[in-house]
Formats: C-alpha cells, structure tokens, sequence
C-alpha cells in the first residue's frame, strides 16, 4: 500500500563500518578532520560518540552534524546505545536541508531532562530509520497510593509510594496524576486523571503527600503515576518539512509528545512505535500525545504503527482555527494565534488556499475563500483574499483550512493498546481501516473540533472500517448520566457536562462500517450534531457495561442527527439504538436484536 524506498544495501555498509570501529574497542573511536558542512555522511563514532552508553555523547554528535552538507548528507549511528547529559538546548538541529537521511542500526539514544533531542525545520526528502529514544529517567514516577484524603471542604490529598526505580525527595514538581486499577504486572487505566495538583511534600522515604484542589476517586492500593515535566518537549519535532519518512523508529518516553509534525507535507509513518520500555514496568509511555500531527498538508500514511501507554491522545492529526482579531479593509483580516505571537512561516497559508470561515458560536460553516496573500503580524498572520469579504465576516469569525487542503489521513494496520486517556484524534478526510483499539479510559477514536485549544474543523469525511474496539470507555463511571461517550465518539465538542442535544449539525460525511465493538464501558457509537452518518454491517457485543443497574446496554446514542443511515448491523445479544432530536430522514432499521428507542 505504501511505497518506500529500498536501503538495504546502504544499511549493509553502515553495519560493516559500525563493528569495525567497535572491534577497536572502548575509547578507541577514531576522531576524523572533515570541512564543516561538506561531508555526503558523518558516524557519529568518527567524532567521539561513545556506543558502549557510558559517556556524553552529546558534543562528538554535534560535531559530526557540523560536518555534513545541506544536501544528500546521511548521520549514522552505529549500533549501541548513546547517552547525552542534561539540557535546555536543541541536541540535534537541522534547518534548511534536503535529501537528509539518519540511520540508527537499531541504536538507543537515551537523554535525560528537559534536553529536546531533535528538532528540523524547512527539510524536504527527509528520513529517519531504526532509532529508538528513551530517558535515562524517565519524566514521570509511579508507584502506589497509601492513603487517600477526600476532604468535603477544602483540598484534598493522595500519599504515594512511590517506586524505587523512580527516585524522589519532595522537590519534584507533579503536574498531572493517572490512576490505574490494582498493580503488579497488568494494571489496567481507572479514568481517574487529575490535572489540579498542588503542592508536594515528602513524608519519608520515597513517600509523597500530593495536595489536590478537586475531588478524586483514587483507592488505597491502586497504581498511579506522576507526571513531572515541566516542559512540553517532543523527543522529534518537525516544522515545515515536506516528503518525511519515519522507519522503524521506537519511542519509550518523552516529556511532551513523542513527535510532533506542525505545517508539514506528506507524511509516511512506517512501523512507528510509542510504547513503554518492554520489561521496565512503567505504566505509560510519553508524558503528553504520541504523534501529534498539526496543520499538515498533503498525505498522511500511517501504516504498522503501536501505540501504548501515552498519557495524552496516542494520535492526534488536526488544523488551527484562527479568530478575526481585525478586519482591516473588505480584501483582508487580520487573524491572531493563539501563543500571541506571529505565525511562523511554515504555519502561513500558500497563495490559493481556501480557509473556510465559520461563526465563532456555532461553528456553522459561513463560507470558504481563497488566500491571495499571507503574512505574519504582531500577535498572528495577516491575510489578503481575491474576493471581498462578507459583511457578516467579524471580529471573532474562524478561519480553517478548507477540507480539500487539509492532510488525508491514511490509516491501516495499527494497533492501539490503551492509556488515560483517548486513542485517536482527528477531523476530516481520514482513512481507518484494520486497526484495532483497545484499554483506553475514554473514546477509542474522537471526532470532534475543540474550541477551548483552538482546534479543528469540523467532522468531514471520515471513514472508519474493519476495524476492532475493546476494553474503551471505562471512564464512563467517572461521569454523570447523559455525560457518556462512545468508542467512536462524534461530537460538536470533546466532553460534555451533562446531557445535552447540540442545537446544530456541524458534522457531515462519516461511515462506520464493518467494525467490531466488545466489552465496552459505554456505548459502542455517540454521534451528536451531524447529518450523513452512515453505519452498516457492524458487530456489537457486550457494550454500555457501566450501566446502571436494570437499564437496557445501548450499543448507540444518537442526538440530533440528518439524512443518516443505520442499518445490517449485529449483536450477540439485545441492545438497543437510542436516537434523540432526530429528524425522520435519519432511518434506522434490519439491525437484527438491536431495538430502536426515540425519545
């Protein structure tokens, strides 16, 4: 399905060159003389780096870069494991090259607080292949809760024991908590994720009392993990690059996400792994989303990939709304970013993009336009547009990517093993098929634009098949009634606060069709605000296990929904298809043991 170049002979080679210069043995890597920026590949061992992972090899790696050239270069790091100390700086950093290659001989490059390893900016014909990425220690603890103080006035606390792998004294700073059910070797995500942590105190060895400003169901006896960073550092980051391929690349941790894509084209992500170090015990992965692809452009194949563990979304692929700060004259607007700095130049539309503009409120679609011309200004961007502005286009108007310019995701055979909170995030023009979804304390998949970080669009043309969900939506007891939410969760907003019907249908264009849904907290479909839902040939067994006691499972909810399609869906056992505020072009019917219930 994806075609991807062939470098086994140059792999080959690496590997050759790789155990020659171990066989020399310790601190007996040869240092080389090369002309900054000529060299067609750079080892790192050629400049120093320590293979055997008891120095620093952070200065021989940044020496080797130095000597590569802008165009065809290849960084090689032979087979081993490479330890860099301690920073706040960039460690790798590329700008501007073309033709790039990194190869990693299955290498591990293990890095330590808040150093951001790797970051490339305006790169084309990039690749990066079997590498994988760990911390030293990682940005997080965990350990057991010892007691639980659920004041009814005044904050509450939670007392843990923390592990001896993860080392504390009190000092550390938590900002975020992830209960898991029991402990040992399998302990399973509560849904009990607490964001308001105030301070630390330590209460003897390896013992924290965490102060909590909100009431949290943690229970004595349960694992949890603390979040530490401080920073919301990507082990990867890539801004603006075009034609990537990511290979075989591992990643155990980072304290943000693990990649980040912001602006990109075409994006390949081959064998792609987030998971925790196998045989380490730690409960998650990265401290923030696994693959957070952002206002990209292009194609984005996603093929082989494991996702598990992280404390964010596993996969987040979404663009920016931009709101109207100023509308400077009838062809052009001034549009603010939501950092109150300038857009950087890969973030700046292209000359003939169309944005789409919706009312700030509602998000009801009011139009689309085509760029003419797009700069940064103080506090964001500044547009200019072929054809004149409504009357109605103001202050506070949203501006998106049109959904023929946004990325295409393209997804298949991917496995997401579950964490604290969802597994996959995405808006519109997406592919999913043989995957599977599984352990996750909320939705499997969400579909739904979030005003409050300014992201979206819309849902459009999404379309999810073949595909397995299990074990999803155990954060369903964590919620009141008419709160719930599906394995494939559709939405105009990505939580709600008591039940609630959206008054508009901002949602068009999905198919949920020949997918298996089993043994799930909730519902196995929520769909709310949307017209053009078509869900066929399911399978449905053992949904909505959370409940309550003597109500009917429902294998889905649907609120306010158009010209939609349900039906040739099964169930091993009755269920029922609940549909609120929805029109009479909405047909629900042959779904065997699954009733349909209007209200």
């Amino acid at each position: 399905m994806i075609e991807r170049r062939e470098f086994l002979g140059h792999m080959a080679r690496t590997a050759v060159a790789g155990g020659a210069v171990l066989a020399m043995g310790r601190h007996a890597w040869p240092l080389v003389q090369t002309s900054a920026g000529t060299a067609r590949r750079a080892s790192v061992v050629d400049f120093g780096a320590d293979p055997t992972g008891q120095n620093d090899a952070t200065a021989a790696v940044q020496k080797a870069i130095a000597t590569l050239g802008k165009r065809n270069a290849r960084l090689v790091f032979p087979a081993g494991k490479y330890t860099f100390a301690a920073s706040d700086a960039v460690l790798m950093n590329f700008r501007g090259y073309e033709g790039l290659e990194i190869f990693g001989n299955g290498a591990e490059l293990s890095f330590a607080g808040a150093t951001q390893p790797l970051r490339l900016t305006d790169c084309k014909d990039l690749e990066v292949h079997d590498i994988t990425v760990d911390w030293t220690r990682p940005p997080f603890s965990q350990g057991i809760v010892r007691a639980v103080c659920d004041r009814s006035v005044g904050d509450g606390s939670v007392t843990v024991v923390v592990d001896p792998a993860y080392p504390v004294d009190g000092t550390e700073r938590v900002q975020a908590l992830h209960g898991f059910e029991g402990h040992g070797k399998t302990p399973i995500t509560s849904g009990v994720n607490v964001y308001n942590v105030g301070a630390v105190q330590s209460k003897g060895s390896q013992t924290l009392e965490i102060a909590l400003a909100e009431r949290a169901p943690f229970k004595v006896g349960d694992s949890i993990v603390l979040l530490h960073p401080a920073s919301d550092t990507a082990a990867l980051r890539l801004e603006g690059c075009e034609q990537i391929l990511l290979e075989t690349v591992v990643f155990h941790t980072a304290p943000g996400a693990a990649v980040v894509f912001s602006g990109c084209r075409d994006i390949t992500l081959d064998t792609v792994r987030v998971i925790p170090h196998p045989g380490s015990g730690r409960l998650i992965s990265s401290c923030g989303d696994g693959i957070e692809i952002l206002d990209c452009i292009g194609t984005v194949s996603v093929q082989h990939a494991l996702i598990q563990g992280t404390a964010g979304a596993g996969m987040r692929v979404q663009q920016a709304y931009w709101r109207v700060s100023q509308v400077t004259d009838p062809q052009s607007a001034l549009l603010a970013s939501t950092d109150g700095k300038p857009v950087p130049e890969w973030l700046l539309p292209q000359q003939g993009t169309y944005m789409q503009l919706s009312e700030a409120s509602t998000l009801k679609l009011l139009g689309e336009i085509a760029v003419t011309k797009a700069e940064a200004a103080p506090g964001g961007m500044r547009l200019a547009f072929g054809e004149t502005l409504s009357p109605t286009i103001g202050k506070g108007t949203l501006f998106c990517l049109s959904a023929t310019n946004q990325a295409q995701l393209k997804m298949d055979d991917c496995k997401f093993r579950g964490g604290p909170y969802t597994g996959l995030i995405t808006q519109s023009r997406a592919r999913i098929g043989n995957s599977s979804f599984s352990g996750y304390a909320g939705p499997a998949v969400l579909l739904a634009p979030d005003l409050e970080h300014m992201r979206g669009p819309a849902v459009e043309n999404v379309h999810i098949s073949d595909c397995n969900f299990s074990d999803c939506n155990f954060a369903q007891r964590n919620l009141a009634p008419g709160e719930e939410r599906g394995a494939i969760t559709i939405d105009t907003q990505p939580g709600r606060n008591g039940a609630a019907t959206p008054e508009n249908r901002i949602n068009e264009g999905i198919t949920v069709q020949r997918n298996v849904f089993s043994q799930l907290g909730g519902p196995a479909i929520y769909c709310a605000g949307a017209s053009w839902l078509d869900v066929e040939s399911n399978h449905f067994s053992d949904c909505d296990r959370l409940r309550p006691a003597g109500a009917e499972p429902r294998a889905m909810v649907l609120r306010n929904l158009d010209e939609s399609t349900i039906t040739g869906n099964e169930a091993s056992a009755p269920a029922k298809i609940v549909t609120i505020g929805c029109t009479d072009k909405v047909k629900v019917g042959d779904n065997g043991p699954l009733t349909n219930a209007t209200s």
